[in-house]
């Protein structure tokens, strides 16, 4: 099984093979090997990545949107499909935050005309510097954020009406 994730902002290319709770686990290239514990203590699962012991917890946010707790450390996971930060209607693109953060850079105003993949805003999440681009060509129609503000997780930011 072949994806592509997000976590905590950085995209990696993630393929899975193996079942029974042994895995090998190919990210952007790398291979390790994941054993999983069949049984959960507390919502935690053991887990074995290349022979190290870690706590897992894993909390399902929304469809293909997770939150992975190891040890101290809490890491947002979403797959491909839950990335899509356009939900398009009749002509225009609706662009949401994919994940809490702050609005670093604002690089539109109403009336600018767009080109697809055009960077739109910058969201600062966990002090990564996550660029949110358009979806396709068109005119912006709303800004609903300022530079500076903190969103949260599907906050409309703008509005890109198609050409």
């Amino acid at each position: 099984m072949k994806k592509t994730i997000m976590v905590n902002g950085q995209e990696f290319k993630v393929e899975v093979q193996g079942d029974k709770g042994r895995f090998t686990v190919e990210v952007n290239g790398e291979k390790h090997l994941l054993d999983l514990s069949p049984s959960r203590m507390n919502g935690f699962n053991s887990v074995l990545l290349d022979n190290l012991s870690l706590q897992v917890n894993c909390r399902k946010k929304k469809e293909g949107n997770y939150l992975l707790s190891i040890g101290h450390d809490v890491y947002e996971v979403m797959f491909r499909e839950a990335m899509i930060e356009a939900a398009v209607s009749e002509g225009e693109a609706t662009i949401k935050a994919p994940m809490p953060g702050l609005v670093a850079e604002l690089n539109v105003k109403v009336g600018d005309k767009v080109i697809k993949d055009q960077p739109l805003l910058i969201l600062e999440a966990m002090k990564m510097q996550n660029e949110i681009a358009a979806q396709r060509d068109g005119v912006v129609t709303e800004v609903l954020v300022n530079k500076g503000d903190v969103v949260g997780i599907d906050q409309k930011l703008l509005v890109v009406e198609g050409e």
